[in-house]
């Protein structure tokens, strides 16, 4: 499974859109988006950011599903 898939598979649980996720990240909503295409790959600074809305580890996003 791909970072994308992953990221994806993650806020398809929470029940989040990818607007919300975007923005209480403080990201750019197509920069999000594009993540979960795997058009572009996230810095762990900004995995962490995403980390922090799913009140989750980085290694969880990394890793595995496991949330």
């Amino acid at each position: 499974m791909t970072t994308g898939q992953k990221l994806r598979k993650v806020r398809e649980i929470y029940g989040y859109t990818i607007e919300y996720v975007a923005l209480e990240a403080d990201i750019a909503t197509g920069t999000y988006a594009g993540w979960e295409s795997d058009a572009t790959s996230p810095s762990v600074k900004k995995l962490m950011k995403v980390a922090e809305v799913y009140d989750t580890d980085v290694s969880d996003l990394l890793v595995g599903v496991g949330i």
